[in-house]
């Protein structure tokens, strides 16, 4: 994809080098465009991709000065090579030295040019193979939605990504070169827990040596956030443990909205109360764990309130008594049967919630409740059945629908056992 011209200015050389240096084939996806020049200069260094400079030739110009030229020219590479003899310089410091990426040997043959040269233009096809890929990795993982990272064998966040950054709310030269806590800002309390969690996962993808797939819930700023992600172990070429590298998908609002649904397919709109979907999906889940209790309530005279003061009120005195239902049968799926039917599942270990005390407390508290909230206060009919051996969930609920009439025809606001 990339392509590159190497501009050579090779100043002061023997035409032999020059034309040596002139027949090299550039490597694919390069150009190579040589000219002579009697001096070094200023300009020509800046304009250079590679300056080759016998010592003799530096002009008016001092090395310091070529480097500096040199390094803010042109994109890519910036070489300085001085050619010159060994003897010259001898004295140089470690500061001289810096100032160029490479000093070549007089007398300089032929055969020497090309093989320095050569390693000159490897290096520079290097640089940008390294560069276009750097490019390609940024590019890809910056236009991901989704969290991208590299972490160190220790866990510093040694690259992340923009959308990693708009997540935890931090620039990105405040991220990496942190570890978890810092990025997502847990409070000191959390801190411990929160680093093994993330360590663990970190630790299942580099015992297994592949990609591993793990559900995480990150704190941060205030909210649970939810993570699907994918974390893998990175690998030097010898085999030793580099990192880890991973991304996660956000799905906060796909479990959020995943939830709203799982929740309006089994409750009433109206109360908040599980539906007959529920009962059936819940019973089927505990079939196991003993026979049931089913108590199926029916308020008395409903018809009532709603003909006399509205729907409004008798929407209000259904939430009334869904709050007394929940109150005297904690823990128990309560579930709005039918219009002012209701139906609550008593699990074998708590059936002192139907004991004759607590199903008088449940009227009592009922109107109590009703008559200091609603138009009247409210009785209600109760019939109770227990799932016998080899019933079904139909027949007891059939079972306690009976006991519920016999309630009705018996002069109603009292319990009745099949």
């Amino acid at each position: 994809m990339y392509r590159r011209t190497l501009a050579v200015s090779l100043c002061g050389l023997d035409e032999s080098i020059t034309e040596a240096i002139g027949s090299i084939e550039a490597p694919d996806r390069f150009v190579i465009q040589a000219e002579s020049a009697p001096e070094a200069s200023i300009a020509s260094a800046r304009a250079a991709s590679i300056t080759i400079a016998s010592i003799d030739a530096l002009g008016g110009a001092t090395l310091a000065d070529l480097s500096a030229a040199a390094r803010e020219g042109s994109t890519g590479l910036n070489a300085l090579v001085i050619v010159a003899d060994p003897a010259r310089i001898a004295s140089w410091t470690a500061d001289d030295l810096a100032l160029v990426d490479a000093i070549w040997p007089m007398p300089l043959t032929p055969a020497r040019a090309v093989f320095e040269f050569g390693r000159i233009v490897e290096r520079a096809k290097s640089q940008a193979d390294c560069y276009i890929a750097q490019t390609y990795l940024n590019t890809l993982i910056d236009s991901m939605p989704e969290m991208v990272w590299f972490k160190a064998a220790d866990g510093e966040h040694v690259k992340v990504n923009t959308y990693f950054c708009n997540i935890v709310n931090k620039p990105r030269n405040d991220v990496e070169g942190q570890f978890h806590n810092y990025i997502w800002s847990v409070p000191e309390e959390d801190r411990e827990k929160a680093e093994l969690t993330c360590r663990e996962s970190d630790n299942k993808a580099i015992a297994a040596g592949t990609t591993v797939r793990c559900h995480e819930n990150v704190s941060t700023h205030g909210k649970v956030r939810m993570f699907e992600t994918y974390k893998t172990p990175i690998f030097d070429e010898d085999g030793t443990l580099l990192g880890t590298t991973g991304f996660a998908h956000d799905v906060t609002v796909e479990r959020e909205l995943s939830d709203l649904a799982w929740k309006n397919a089994r409750t009433d709109y109206l109360t908040g109360l599980y539906n007959r979907r529920y009962f059936y999906e819940y019973l089927d889940d505990h079939k196991n764990e003993g026979p049931m209790t089913f108590m199926l309530a029916d308020l008395d005279n409903f018809k009532d309130i709603n003909d006399t003061y509205g729907h409004d009120e008798g929407d209000h005195a259904l939430l009334v008594t869904t709050s007394v239902l929940e109150k005297c049968f904690p823990e128990c799926p309560i579930v709005r049967w039918g219009g002012d039917e209701f139906i609550a599942v008593i699990k074998k270990n708590n059936e002192g919630l139907v004991s004759d005390e607590n199903l008088e407390k449940f009227q009592r508290t009922l109107g109590e409740w009703t008559r200091e909230k609603c138009p009247i206060a409210l009785t209600t009919s109760i019939g109770l059945a227990k799932q016998a051996e080899g019933d079904s969930i139909d027949t007891t609920v059939k079972h306690a629908d009976d006991a519920l009439y016999q309630a009705k025809i018996n002069g109603k606001s009292r319990f009745v056992w099949h």
